[in-house]
Parts: structure tokens; C-alpha cells; sequence
């Protein structure tokens, strides 16, 4: 994401296409706190049901995990065709961050989750991926619509500047 000097609107571009005196808009790691929390306002009164589906196969990971090892589990999964189980990826996949990680049914059947719950997981998980999508979006666009000229002269003196809303937490 890069910022326009002259309209300070954000433009999409690849990497390899930044030129020196870009200004690029990166945001911190406490931006998935953040993320969660718009998205939980955004899922309403199904925030709380989806979430509990989301704890509970991470729940069940991190079970298996204790009781088995990180090399059983992986044995494991990989048994059920699970090709993407290695200790990185199984970590990754307890995070917050983490909804539905790549062959996310395969990893639910390897939990042992049977058909409805596998299904009620799935649903709970894509909705909870749209609504960080659609967070992602409004905490940019809030932040956006927060910039003024001055941060220009912040950045031209500091190289960088760092900005909030009051309209986010």
C-alpha cells in the first residue's frame, strides 16, 4: 500500500514497482488485536457462536499436541493427507490469526471431528474470514480518512510517522 503524496489516498501496487520517496503504509503487530475486535462488531450476535467453534478445534490441536507430541500429531495428519503438517504450520494454526489454514476440512477429519460439526466449523470459520476481511478494510479506510497534510512533514522529518483514529481503539 503505498500513499499518494498529492491526494494522500492509498494505491495497490506490486513490491518491484516502489520507487525511492514512496511512502508505504505498514501497520504494527497490534493490528490483529485490533482486527479481531472490528470483526467481532461486525459478526454481531454470531461472534461469540463462531469464535467457540474456532476455539474448539484449536482446542482440540493443542490437546493432541500435549498428549501425542508435535512429531505424533504430525505423523498423524500426514497419514490423513494432510500435507501442509510440519511444526511451523501446526503453530501457525493455533494463533488468533489463524481461521481456516489450507486443507482445513482435512485437518478437521484428522481431529476426528465427525460431518456436522466439520460443516458447523467450516461455515463459523468462512464467516469469521469475511468479517477480517471486511475489518481490514473499514480499519484502513478509518485510517485513511485520519491522515492530513501534516504527517507529511512528520515523515519528511523523521522518515516515518506513526498514525491513530480516535474512532478505533
Amino acid at each position: 500500500r503505498r500513499l499518494n503524496r498529492d491526494n494522500l489516498s492509498l494505491d495497490y501496487i506490486e513490491c518491484n514497482l516502489l520507487q525511492q520517496n514512496d511512502l508505504i503504509l505498514v501497520r504494527n503487530n497490534s493490528s490483529s488485536d485490533l482486527v479481531i475486535d472490528v470483526a467481532n462488531k461486525i459478526l454481531g450476535d454470531e461472534s461469540e457462536y463462531c469464535r467457540a467453534y474456532q476455539k474448539k478445534w484449536k482446542k482440540r490441536l493443542a490437546y493432541n499436541l500435549n498428549k501425542l507430541s508435535m512429531d505424533k500429531t504430525i505423523k498423524i495428519f500426514q497419514a490423513k493427507k494432510v500435507t501442509q503438517a510440519n511444526q511451523q504450520n501446526i503453530r501457525n494454526w493455533l494463533t488468533p490469526e489463524s481461521i481456516s489454514p489450507q486443507q482445513f476440512v482435512l485437518i478437521l477429519k484428522a481431529l476426528k471431528f465427525d460431518k456436522e460439526e466439520i460443516e458447523e466449523i467450516r461455515i463459523c470459520s468462512d464467516k469469521i474470514h469475511s468479517a477480517h476481511l471486511r475489518a481490514g478494510r473499514l480499519i484502513s479506510k478509518e485510517l485513511i480518512t485520519s491522515i492530513d497534510e501534516s504527517i507529511l512533514e512528520v515523515i519528511d522529518e523523521q522518515g516515518y510517522a506513526t498514525f491513530t483514529s480516535e474512532n478505533l481503539n
